[in-house]
């Protein structure tokens, strides 16, 4: 075929590869894919002859591959790659064990091998296109997702919203809201003839927040409401896989290796369960311990809403650049807002779910909620049980580093301000913060006394609703959980794909 536009894939689901086979009659050539479990059998059927890497070896930067190519990276290169490091260093420590062990020699050899490795790969197999699941936040797919943008070569990621709304096709996260190709698809009039059903969920969010939680926390709502104090056999069978010590892989460091070489057994992912499990119950004591149950309608209008994120995911690294440090974030609204304003901070739900926190624990300390109520008599942590949108409605405005909160509070009519590139930055009632002078003109313009049309906020979502766009990211969980199937997500995909780019 003509004009054939050779494609990677930093993909790891089956229904990348069913979307991969879709768009080939459009000229778009596989020749790469990272594989896992979950893909690696239809990748063979279907593509046998694609150059494919371990997934879990590409995150770890296996020496096997990194040290291939001799060619050096030009100059431009490495100085244009610098400017990421600090980025991918702090991602990295996604992979650390359950310790901080990841040293900074280890993390510059690996950066700089990746660099020269992917530059060289690129060339050799005339790469113009990388795709990514979503925006790219795990070390290497944040690495060679730069290094693409640097070597001119497009990239391309469906945008996670709001699963009731769907995805939004974009080439690059940081430009978003300048992508002229989305901004043609949005303002392109498609209709979706499931109206009811987006009517019905954007009531819900001026409801109670229960059954919002069902939308926005579905996969971990009875952990959250704490109904299960015994083991989830339910979460154990979707596990099983693991008792197969042979089939058990992971992208994480052991303690005493470097992470290239690190293999990370069952035994050791069991240890640092069990050890993440008793750091996660501590943490969530003291937060108990030092959290208040207060009476809002004492506090209306008097404070700013700021709860925290679950760390690490991407809306805070990298999507928040440095405001994926809480601490940071709370002196910067303690230097920026005025004296009298209390900052009421609660902490994400999530955080003390020892099954979801599958990463280093370095975000969280045990002393972390102690530094939080030092820095300041204006701060007040709250009890966790607290309802989210009373915390909303009596606030004078809400911040948050990327968190949902900001996309619920503008539903409900309150401002809010947002530390991240997240999917509603540019959403009405939103303002969103990269430095001190947003900040400023945010407070000194006093813009959260203003009111916004809630009809501007509707037609936001709707516009995204109306693409139609409702696919699965991630696990099969999430297919199951929309009731899709494997080769109805990649139609969708591909959908998404061709009309962002106005391929006829």
């Amino acid at each position: 075929m003509a004009n054939q536009i050779n494609t990677f894939y930093f993909c790891t689901q089956d229904y990348h590869v069913i979307f991969a086979d879709k768009i080939i009659k459009y000229g778009y050539k596989p020749v790469g894919f990272l594989k896992n479990r979950n893909n690696y059998k239809i990748l063979n059927d279907i593509f046998p002859n694609v150059y494919s890497f371990d997934y879990h070896d590409f995150l770890k930067s296996n020496i096997q591959y990194s040290e291939t190519y001799n060619n050096l990276a030009p100059v431009k290169i490495l100085d244009e790659m610098n400017k990421y490091f600090n980025e991918y260093s702090k991602i990295l420590l996604r992979q650390d064990t359950y310790k901080p062990s990841i040293s900074l020699d280890n993390a510059l050899r690996i950066y700089n091998s990746n660099i020269h490795y992917w530059y060289n790969f690129f060339i050799e197999k005339k790469i113009q296109l990388t795709i990514f699941e979503e925006e790219p936040h795990k070390s290497n797919t944040y690495l060679v997702y730069q290094l693409s943008k640097f070597m001119n070569i497009k990239t391309y990621m469906p945008l996670r919203t709001i699963w009731q709304l769907g995805i939004l096709p974009i080439s690059i996260y940081e430009k978003k809201n300048n992508d002229e190709l989305l901004q043609d698809l949005l303002n392109s009039n498609k209709t979706n003839n499931k109206y009811a059903d987006f009517e019905k969920y954007i009531n819900s969010l001026s409801k109670n927040y229960d059954d919002v939680m069902k939308h926005h926390l579905w996969n971990q709502i009875n952990e959250i409401k704490e109904k299960k104090i015994n083991l989830n056999f339910k979460k154990l069978n979707r596990l099983k896989f693991l008792l197969n010590f042979n089939q058990y892989s992971s992208d994480f460091k052991t303690y005493f290796s470097k992470l290239e070489n690190s293999k990370e057994n069952y035994i050791n992912y069991l240890i640092n369960k069990l050890y993440k499990l008793i750091f996660i119950n501590k943490l969530k004591k003291n937060y108990n311990r030092l959290s208040k149950k207060i009476n809002l309608n004492n506090f209306k209008n008097k404070y700013i809403y700021f709860p925290l994120q679950m760390q690490p995911e991407k809306s805070t690294l990298p999507l928040a650049g440095v405001f994926e440090d809480s601490l940071y974030t709370v002196k910067f609204l303690l230097k920026n807002t005025p004296k009298e304003f209390k900052i009421i901070i609660k902490e994400h739900p999530t955080h003390f779910i020892y099954w979801r926190n599958t990463t280093n624990l370095m975000w969280r300390s045990h002393n972390f909620y102690n530094k939080l109520i030092d820095l300041s008599d204006r701060i007040i942590l709250i009890d966790k049980k607290t309802d989210v949108f009373q915390l909303i409605d009596n606030s004078i405005f809400v911040s948050s580093v990327g968190g949902t909160v900001c996309w619920e509070a503008a539903v409900r009519g309150k401002r809010s301000i947002n530390f991240s590139r997240i999917w509603f930055d540019n959403c009405p009632g939103v303002s969103t913060i990269f430095d001190e002078k947003d900040i400023l003109k945010f407070i000194n313009e006093k813009l959260f006394n203003k009111s916004f049309d809630r009809s501007e906020v509707v037609n936001f979502a709707k516009k995204i609703f109306d693409l139609g766009y409702n696919s699965a990211h991630g696990n099969p969980e999430e297919l199951k959980h929309l009731n899709i199937s494997s080769e109805k997500n990649a139609e969708i995909l591909k959908d998404a794909f061709i009309s962002y780019f106005q391929i006829k």
